[in-house]
């Protein structure tokens, strides 16, 4: 048996099936449409990525990096080079006062200055001890640019040699003496040549310091310009990717929102297109209007 629907119950399901249809073609174009965005965005990022690492402008920077760092190496070199510089100076100007010091008590410390006495022989000894604290406290030095002369090898070597020797209660020889009594006059030239030897150590110290200030502040002030040069070409990166990022938004927004006018447009068309098939809606005119 066959049931006839009347005129209004079949334009009501013509109707709902036809908003149906337009709802399921919303409901996909949404669904197509979110993960095209989704695609679009991660592409976007990706290039921004990129635009953010301009070639040019990156070596450059990368070019810099690698020079200041290199330059901070090398001011961290010298910085330490004048610490321990600075420590042996003033460990020298000690030394040289000690070993003059030392030498006019032997010679100047009692009334007759040909012989040791037991109390300078006491006081060579305390100054001796202070001596091999003071030598012992310093440090080799090695750098490419700057040669200390092996100040501090040679003066413990000569100190070795005063260890080496024993100072005896009576005769001093004469200076210059071809034979020796006992190792006093020995002592006694030693100490003058340690003296000496410490006294231009320290000088040169002294000196090896300006040297350092002065290549420790063309350093700093290469560092400076290259501070200046980095910040400079960093503001032009930044606006070129700042462009470049904003015109890639644009182009994918514009991209975007072509897609979604076209399926508003093809979606419009088609309701147009099942309006003009109901039978009720069909005429001449509709068929022109919807070629046209």
């Amino acid at each position: 048996m066959v049931i006839s629907l009347n005129q209004n119950l079949q334009d009501s399901l013509s109707n709902l099936l036809t908003s149906t249809q337009s709802q399921a073609r919303n409901v996909a174009f949404n669904i197509q449409f979110a993960a095209l965005q989704d695609t679009v965005i991660r592409r976007l990022n990706a290039e921004i990525v990129e635009v953010e690492n301009i070639t040019g402008r990156q070596s450059q920077l990368n070019r810099i990096q690698q020079v200041t760092d290199q330059l901070n190496d090398r001011r961290a070199q010298v910085s330490e080079f004048e610490f321990l510089n600075t420590s042996n100076n003033q460990r020298f100007s000690t030394i040289s006062t000690l070993a003059t010091n030392a030498s006019i008590a032997l010679e100047l410390g009692d009334s007759d200055p040909d012989n040791l006495s037991a109390s300078e022989i006491t006081t060579y000894e305390s100054v001796l001890a202070s001596l091999v604290t003071e030598t012992n406290r310093l440090v080799e030095t090695s750098d490419p640019e700057f040669f200390d002369g092996s100040h501090a090898t040679i003066l413990k070597s000569k100190l070795e040699e005063l260890q080496a020797l024993t100072p005896t209660e009576g005769t001093i020889d004469e200076e210059g003496s071809e034979s020796s009594t006992n190792d006093n006059r020995a002592i006694l030239d030693l100490l003058d040549d340690i003296a000496l030897a410490a006294g231009a150590a320290a000088d040169t110290t002294a000196t090896l310091n300006l040297m350092a200030d002065n290549v420790i502040d063309q350093i700093d002030r290469k560092l400076k310009k290259l501070r200046i040069e980095s910040s400079e070409i960093s503001v032009e990166q930044a606006v070129e990717a700042e462009f470049e990022v904003q015109r890639l938004k644009t182009e994918y927004a514009t991209f975007l929102q072509a897609i979604e006018i076209g399926f508003d447009f093809a979606s419009q068309s088609a309701d147009r297109l099942v309006e003009a098939m109901d039978p009720d809606n069909f005429s001449s005119n509709t068929v022109l209007s919807l070629i046209v």
